[in-house]
């Protein structure tokens, strides 16, 4: 029995190159492998050193629908890679008809897709005839989609990033560093730009800070301009009950307050932060009905980046701004 198995043994050592081999990353389907790549001339029209013959000019992925948390525009670099496969990994850009430029594959539709989408075509494609079982990953290194555009009169213009789903007005705003003291605010001006139409949408945000309007969805590639008025209007004036908000602030003081009033409304309102201001150790002091105080720590940068809800204040709330240590 020993001796059997001693036998049996000897003869998977020998035959383990053969099964390495047959279980490589290309498949077969008769008895001559098919080659992973072709040589391709120098002269030829790709940008791959080694390049594959690419089997489809064009191929357009369908879809049911709109992708679910679509994440793939013109312009992006994803990084995919491929596990195992050198040649098939590298940075590739979503050129201007939407589509990237792959191995083996050639032009694959990206555009509009999830990167989920993406990831689960690519491995289904090359799957079918040249990799077995691969593994991928894709990863958005960069977008020129996912940032807005602040203009006008607000204490720090230029371009932001999207960084949630849910960016809207306001919280943009208080990116900016809040409103100038001239800033009109009954007319903000945002342009939209979708499908190669642009639409330009008015926004009343003097409304949205009183709560008698929802804030507005702020979405990528939007460009938001404040006008300078010469005078504020009147109709800000809100009831005479008041929250405070003190320390490293632009305009620190008393605030006029209703039930819809925010930590992040209040910070607009007060012109946004100080240079050397520590937003992530706010700290907001309510009073009971004794006048005894309840402070809370709460950090701005976690409601700005959709981590933490914004806080809603009451009536004679106290916000502390503190000074950043550095």
């Amino acid at each position: 029995m020993k001796r059997i198995i001693a036998l049996v043994l000897i003869a998977i050592a020998f035959q383990l190159p053969a099964w390495a081999a047959s279980a490589g990353r290309v498949k077969s389907d008769g008895t001559d492998e098919k080659p992973l790549y072709v040589e391709v001339a120098q002269d030829a029209d790709t940008s791959f050193g080694k390049a594959a013959l690419p089997l489809h000019n064009s191929m357009e992925i369908e879809s049911d629908g709109p992708a679910q948390n679509a994440s793939v525009n013109i312009g992006d670099k994803l990084n995919i890679q491929v596990y195992r496969e050198r040649d098939l990994s590298g940075v590739f850009v979503v050129n201007p008809s939407g589509n990237l430029n792959y191995p083996l594959i050639g032009e694959v539709h990206a555009a509009g897709l999830s990167v989920d989408e993406l990831k689960q075509f690519l491995a289904e494609t090359l799957g079918e005839s040249y990799v077995v079982n691969p593994q991928i990953e894709i990863n958005l290194e960069e977008s020129p989609n996912k940032q807005i555009v602040i203009l006008g009169q607000v204490l720090r213009p230029g371009n932001y990033k999207i960084t949630s789903a849910d960016t809207t007005m306001i919280r943009v705003i208080s990116q900016a560093g809040g409103f100038s003291e001239d800033a009109m605010l009954k007319n903000v001006q945002i342009v939209r730009t979708k499908e190669g139409k642009r639409n330009n949408i008015q926004v009343d945000v003097s409304e949205i800070i009183r709560g008698t309007a929802p804030d507005m969805t702020i979405e990528p590639g939007d460009v938001i301009f404040i006008d300078k008025q010469e005078k504020k209007p009147a109709e800000l004036a809100i009831p005479n009950v008041s929250v405070a908000i003190l320390g490293q602030i632009q305009k620190p003081g008393n605030f006029s307050f209703n039930e819809n009033t925010t930590l992040v409304r209040l910070i607009t309102q007060a012109g946004g932060f100080s240079p050397i201001a520590a937003p992530n150790r706010i700290k907001i002091v309510k009073f009971d009905k004794s006048g005894k105080s309840k402070p809370r720590i709460v950090n701005f940068n976690d409601i700005l980046d959709g981590k933490a809800d914004d806080v809603k204040l009451e009536s004679g709330d106290v916000v502390v701004v503190p000074e950043s240590v550095f």
